[in-house]
């Protein structure tokens, strides 16, 4: 259910109040039922803001259920609206086992909707502290890349300078075995 409220009346007992949704869903009926006992004044509600905005609310107590249903598990709509049951002799109010049924089981659908939540609230820890840990990864690969490209210029910078040494080394290796050649066939053409 969505929305229980609960008001003190002038005579200070408190009135349990739900949407015309829940009041159909409690009584196993349709919302247009709901909304025709309400017209014709057989149940008790007021209009009021809900975070949809304007909605009526249904006074729990009114709610004209079978006698007994509550009892074997089912609910469904009774004869009469409130008072219909004060001129039985030695039965109490249905209304009021109604409110407390009803209210209890709000509180297990309030129980369950808790349960989820802290589920879900335990799965979002876990995957925001997922996602925490790899950020720190991420962290640690852009650092690690970092260095890596500062080694491999410089591992750049030592093969470019390689090369210089070794292209003029190359030069004059072959200046000096030209020069040699040259000093060779000189000699040999004096002799």
């Amino acid at each position: 259910m969505d929305m229980v409220t609960a008001q003190v009346t002038d005579s200070g007992v408190e009135q349990a109040e739900i949407t015309i949704r829940e009041a159909a869903e409690l009584a196993s009926v349709s919302q247009k039922t709901i909304r025709k006992l309400l017209k014709a004044g057989k149940v008790r509600g007021r209009m009021g803001e809900s975070r949809y905005g304007r909605t009526w609310f249904i006074d729990l107590a009114t709610l004209p259920l079978k006698p007994g249903t509550m009892e074997a598990g089912r609910v469904g709509l009774g004869e009469g609206g409130p008072g219909a049951d004060q001129g039985r002799s030695g039965e109490l109010y249905q209304g009021q086992d109604r409110v407390g049924a009803g209210l209890l089981s709000m509180l297990a659908d309030l129980q369950r909707r808790h349960e989820a939540a802290v589920a879900r609230l335990g799965a979002l820890e876990a995957a925001e502290q997922e996602r925490k840990l790899l950020a720190e990864r991420a962290e640690s690969l852009v650092a690690a890349e970092a260095t890596a490209r500062g080694r491999a210029e410089q591992l750049a910078g030592q093969v470019t300078e390689l090369r210089r040494h070794v292209r003029w080394r190359t030069w004059a290796v072959g200046i000096v075995g030209a020069g040699l050649l040259v000093a060779a066939a000189l000699l040999a053409w004096k002799w």
